[in-house]
């Protein structure tokens, strides 16, 4: 208990040396409505834990540009020792509207993007201004997978391998689109 509270103390403080507002996501059951947020820019939230395999990340946003803008979204490893914008981004989602399509990677070091596993997703019809789109991250044994939520399921995006262990943070950045609200599923033991 005590490492958890030096871990948030120590992610605090170094935020508040870069002017950066980190707020908390707690573990949630999986039928409890999602976490609104404010509209608060760039968005940093730490998990009340470190993920483990089983857990699941849900976010719900709303593009709210003229499609002319990438939006990212990244799930990242703090390192007390390195500048906070310099953290390993363990997972990336970027949507670059312009190109039509969503690229999916991490870094293998901080800084140093995997470049044998850079995925491009095609672009989806209804990922467009003013709609609301719902995703999900389920953290396995094999690393990511990733669902878009609609009112017929999880719709599968794409799976990606994690060389990580540790995932601390989710943050993101630009504004072309306003997350709205999230969630931290705890399954994980």
């Amino acid at each position: 208990m005590l490492g958890v509270f030096l871990f948030f103390a120590a992610l605090i403080g170094a935020a508040h040396q870069e002017d950066v507002m980190i707020r908390r996501l707690h573990c949630s059951r999986p039928d409890a409505p999602l976490t609104m947020l404010a509209n608060d820019w760039p968005l940093h939230l730490a998990f009340e834990r470190p993920l483990k395999i089983g857990d699941i990340l849900r976010y719900s946003f709303v593009f709210n540009s003229d499609g002319k803008a990438d939006s990212t979204v990244d799930l990242r490893s703090y390192d007390e020792s390195l500048p906070f914008d310099e953290d390993l981004i363990t997972l990336h989602l970027r949507f670059r509207s312009q190109e039509k399509r969503l690229v999916v990677n991490a870094h293998e070091t901080p800084g140093v993007w995997q470049s044998d596993h850079e995925q491009s997703i095609p672009w989806k019809d209804h990922w467009a201004p003013n709609h609301l789109i719902t995703i999900e991250i389920r953290y396995t044994n094999a690393g990511f997978e990733i669902y878009e939520l609609d009112p017929n399921g999880a719709q599968p995006i794409t799976t990606f391998p994690n060389k990580h262990s540790k995932h601390d943070l989710f943050t993101a950045s630009e504004q072309p689109f306003f997350i709205n609200a999230a969630q931290l599923i705890c399954n994980g033991n």
